[in-house]
């Protein structure tokens, strides 16, 4: 009893994740095939920890063969229609001549590209987009796409506004105000995106929480490191200094990703 948002907020908290040496992750460990392509895995160690279960997406490590999962059970079950929450079975224009890596569907996106969260990939377009290093957020052209996945996830709660009252008491966060100052509105909506109690407080726990989404030492201290990471990660001048161009490119980043 999954939904698809369950799912891909655990994949989003993954992001920035890096592998250590020999394609060593957290998710082969635990699916017991370490020091491989670990794509697959991702995606089962995603749908393990929001489901508590291996049945969302299936323990197989080899992405032909999680392919051929899908088309065997049956035609509701796989297509080439593209929709969140999908699994999106990729084959690139390279020498490999197969499906070859994996992704989750995060975002239909108009002329036929689709937004994917992924393992085992790399950020850019340099690197290998089947054998990368890391988890990374993607856009795709369908074109590229073999076929789908379509898990049996649970169907959304229909959510109907509250009545208005005097004050708002949701905790809807509008889009930010793109202005350079990194007030407690841009906090709240950090907090917000990295799945933390919103209360508007820079402290030990958001910044832990940004070193993970980041990929660098978790220690809780806003130090040089964790503030380049953060400008790499936002595609800004990596100087160190989190000043006006960092906030503003981060005010917009959370503006696109929420």
């Amino acid at each position: 009893m999954t939904t698809v948002t369950a799912v891909l907020n655990r994949a989003r908290a993954e992001l920035g994740y890096v592998e250590g040496r020999g394609n060593a992750t957290k998710y082969g460990a635990a699916y017991g095939l370490n020091h491989v392509p670990w794509c697959a895995e991702f995606l089962w160690w995603v749908g393990r920890q929001a489901s508590g279960g291996d049945k969302l997406i299936p323990q197989i490590a080899y992405t032909p063969a999680m392919a051929r999962y899908y088309t065997e059970l049956g035609q509701s079950r796989f297509g080439t229609t593209p929709r969140r929450g999908a699994i999106a079975f990729f084959d690139f224009p390279d020498g490999i001549r197969r499906i070859q890596h994996v992704g989750l569907v995060e975002k239909v996106l108009p002329g036929g590209r689709i937004q994917t969260i992924e393992g085992n990939t790399s950020s850019g377009t340099a690197g290998s987009q089947s054998d990368g290093g890391g988890v990374y957020r993607r856009i795709r052209s369908t074109s590229l796409v073999v076929l789908y996945g379509y898990p049996a996830y649970t169907a959304e709660a229909v959510v109907r506004p509250a009545p208005k009252t005097g004050r708002d008491t949701s905790r809807h966060l509008e889009p930010l105000v793109v202005d350079g100052v990194w007030g407690s509105a841009t906090t709240r909506r950090l907090e917000q995106f990295l799945h933390l109690r919103v209360d508007g407080r820079i402290d030990d726990t958001l910044r832990r929480a940004v070193q993970r989404w980041l990929g660098v030492r978790v220690d809780g201290v806003w130090g040089r490191v964790t503030r380049r990471a953060l400008q790499k990660r936002l595609g800004v001048t990596q100087d160190g200094v989190t000043g006006k161009a960092t906030t503003r490119a981060l005010q917009r980043y959370l503006n696109r990703n929420l």
